[in-house]
């Protein structure tokens, strides 16, 4: 049995506002992704006795949509189901995947949530 695999990409970074101003003019240019990394999250669930879940996330380089699939194509069996929110690089997944999108302005998955929060608050 093929489980369902959220997914989702978040930047990593300190917040501008937390910075000294002479750092924070010196590493922010331009929109507040500038000098952040992009990392993506796919969670595995476990089946049957074994209820584990893990998050194998990786850096990658930016979210076009090739990059995006190239991703998801390495680490998900054809024929799974996927969630993700409605990024555009998602886009054309239904073809090789049952795709479901999450609208993150409502109720939001609670797993890659968690993941999201924890790399926001915790990863350096």
């Amino acid at each position: 049995m093929v489980l369902p695999r959220p997914m989702n990409e978040t930047l990593i970074g300190g917040l501008a506002k937390n910075m000294h101003k002479h750092k924070r003019e010196e590493k922010i240019k331009g929109t507040g992704a500038s000098g952040k990394a992009i990392v993506m999250g796919i969670l595995s669930r476990g089946s049957g006795t074994n209820k584990s879940r893990v998050i194998k996330a990786k850096r990658i380089t930016d979210t076009t949509k090739e990059t995006l699939h190239a991703k998801i194509k390495a680490a998900v069996e054809t024929g799974s189901t996927i969630y993700t929110d409605s990024h555009g690089g998602y886009g054309g997944l239904a073809n090789e995947y049952v795709h479901e999108v999450v609208n993150h302005a409502g109720k939001r998955g609670k797993s890659v949530g968690r993941f999201r929060r924890f790399s926001n608050n915790y990863v350096p």
